[in-house]
């Protein structure tokens, strides 16, 4: 039995491997667009858990974890940015506010399942503008897909 990760998330790699160096990464697809749940906490669940299952459908013997991220600020979800401009847009909706973090984990094993969601409130400085620019010149955080 494996442990798996159906995750491409570098910082979840990261955070897994402060536990355990004894995993696998594989990733699965999941159309993440025909969701509509009554919450964000609601939607990090459910992504978490269809990417789990997704996997352990595949590696049915291995132990899966699938995990799922979802920020909400001043009322709007947060998902990964499109392109420089969205970029933008999102690190000043963040500046100076507050935000919560909604992360969804689900851990599967043949048939048994356990999911979670936790959710975190996050304060942020001001970012000042130059700060913004050279993120989003030097990170490239898009959408690739998108």
């Amino acid at each position: 039995m494996a442990l798996i990760l159906a995750s491409a998330s570098p910082r979840r790699r990261e955070l897994l491997g402060l536990l355990t160096h004894d995993f696998e990464v594989r990733t699965v697809d999941v159309d993440e667009s025909g969701f509509d749940e009554a919450t964000p906490a609601a939607l990090a669940g459910r992504l978490a858990a269809e990417k789990c299952r997704a996997a352990a459908a595949l590696w049915p013997q291995d132990c899966v974890i699938g995990s799922d991220t979802v920020v909400e600020a001043d009322g709007q979800l947060l998902g990964k940015p499109k392109d420089p401009a969205d970029a933008r847009r999102m690190l000043q909706l963040l500046s100076g506010g507050v935000s919560l973090v909604h992360t969804g984990v689900c851990i599967r094993q043949g048939t048994r399942e356990e999911c979670r969601v936790e959710t975190t409130t996050v304060r942020f400085a001001p970012i000042p503008e130059e700060d913004i620019e050279a993120y989003i010149r030097t990170e490239e955080p898009y959408d690739k897909a998108g």
